[in-house]
């Protein structure tokens, strides 16, 4: 009875080696996919969208749950920085006075960079932001490049950094 039980024992072996291979390739499979990955896919521009949706609405406020709870939000008008969660509804008061309400329009390009680690996805995109100026009442286009962090929770991606820079 030593040789079947022997045989068992090595099929039990070679079984969970090959799980064991298995396992590591799949991790390995997915780590090299979103490392050669070009851009951000649908799934990590959703909150940006979100956000873009919200703000081109010009209705109501920003969407709250595409931030993290700690967001940082720069931008090239004082404070400057706005951290947390009201961080979105801060800066929106803020610019409010910049422009005239309802008469903006922003739009964004294809990635000019990507980079990826296992749960945080930093890029840029290129945008552009039409607006009526609030004290002027002149019609003003500015083009920047709009860098984004963003995390994972659960199976969703949130937005826990933005920063705008003029690239004009």
């Amino acid at each position: 009875m030593a040789g079947p039980n022997r045989q068992h024992m090595w099929d039990r072996k070679r079984m969970k080696v090959g799980l064991g291979v298995g396992a590591v390739a799949v991790v390995l499979s997915a780590a090299v996919a979103l490392a050669t990955q070009n851009g951000p896919d649908p799934s990590m521009m959703q909150p940006v969208q979100q956000w873009i949706d919200g703000f081109n609405s010009g209705t109501g406020p920003l969407p709250e749950d595409v931030f993290t709870d700690d967001v940082v939000i720069t931008d090239e008008f004082p404070p400057y920085v706005w951290i947390g969660k009201s961080a979105e509804h801060q800066w929106a008061r803020a610019i409010d006075a910049f422009i005239k309400p309802g008469n903006h329009h922003l739009s964004v390009g294809a990635a000019r960079s990507f980079q990826a680690g296992k749960d945080r996805v930093t890029f840029v995109l290129p945008a552009t932001l039409t607006l009526t100026a609030a004290r002027t009442g002149n019609l003003v286009t500015e083009h920047a490049l709009w860098l984004f962090v963003l995390v994972r929770d659960g199976n969703e991606w949130r937005i826990a950094a933005d920063t705008w820079t003029k690239s004009e």
